[in-house]
């Protein structure tokens, strides 16, 4: 349903009205380009004789409407959760400049009824390290949904072209490059081996059919099992370790390599996502092979 939303066809609707004195396109702004500026503060739009709504980027006495907001779409739990992680998020993230964060508002009379965070990131794609955005929660309210796909547009004009979380022009060559999307049949395949029985209920066979089946066909993950048992573990050792520390530049550096696109994961990275989430407790673990770090 989104996706119909974001296309251009679908938002660049004749019955759109630019408000006087805004000084903004009656249209929906276009898809991201390579080349397109960034940084605009404010912009309005209004759908025939309907409410009017505006984008901006956040200010910090938006967040309680942010919450409410949530709560209102997703239920007061999912809302504590977003108050409890919004300022290690948004505000307290490694690449976050000058406490600013990479946040978008849709207001609508005074109050928040939408909402776009998204977190700056770096990501390696060949040979080059270039800025970019990790999208991590995203919501319009029920009753808002009109606005929808202008408000992805203003949050796609107005942040970095590589976006992990939000389709668009740019991603799609580098996902496809890198397998990030591939084709599911490859994972049905991969189940119906391992689980065949639990693939032929899914797809409504007969009861008795799927579970002799998958009695069948028991063996074979139990032998996948016993044959990585068997394999020589090569000096390999894992150990559990307290922190990220700077050992983690090392081994980001050393893997790295094997990735054509991939958002960066040093220390300073690791550290915020793990080390210093306020609502999880990670237990680490770090793989050394001949003592140099080869995974965690």
């Amino acid at each position: 349903a989104l996706a119909d939303q974001i296309a251009p066809g679908e938002t660049g609707c004749a019955d759109t009205q630019s408000l006087p004195g805004d000084g903004t396109n009656s249209r929906p702004s276009p898809p991201s380009t390579a080349h397109r500026p960034i940084g605009l503060e404010r912009v309005q739009y209004r759908v025939n004789d309907g409410p009017v709504y505006t984008y901006r980027h956040y200010r910090d006495q938006d967040r309680a409407g942010a919450i409410l907001s949530f709560a209102n779409s997703f239920g007061q739990k999912t809302a504590n959760v977003f108050d409890s992680v919004f300022e290690w998020k948004y505000l307290k993230s490694p690449l976050t400049a000058d406490g600013r964060p990479l946040v978008h508002v849709l207001e609508c009379d005074a109050e928040v009824v939408g909402f776009s965070g998204t977190v700056p990131a770096r990501f390696k794609i060949e040979d080059d390290t270039m800025p970019g955005v990790w999208s991590t929660d995203t919501h319009v309210a029920p009753s808002h949904r009109t606005a929808t796909g202008w408000f992805l547009h203003q949050v796609d004009a107005n942040t970095p072209d590589i976006k992990l979380g939000i389709p668009n022009a740019a991603m799609y060559p580098i996902a496809s490059a890198t397998e990030a999307v591939i084709d599911l049949d490859r994972y049905e395949n991969l189940k119906a081996c391992l689980d065949l029985g639990g693939v032929l209920t899914s797809r409504g066979a007969n009861a008795l059919v799927a579970l002799v089946s998958g009695l069948v066909f028991w063996p074979v993950p139990k032998a996948f099992d016993l044959y990585a048992g068997l394999r020589t573990q090569r000096a390999v050792t894992v150990a559990q370790v307290p922190r990220f520390d700077e050992t983690f530049d090392e081994l980001w550096q050393l893997v790295s390599r094997d990735y054509p696109g991939i958002m960066v994961r040093d220390q300073s990275f690791l550290s915020w996502r793990f080390d210093r989430c306020p609502n999880r407790d990670y237990t680490r673990y770090l793989a050394r092979r001949n003592s140099a770090p080869v995974g965690y």
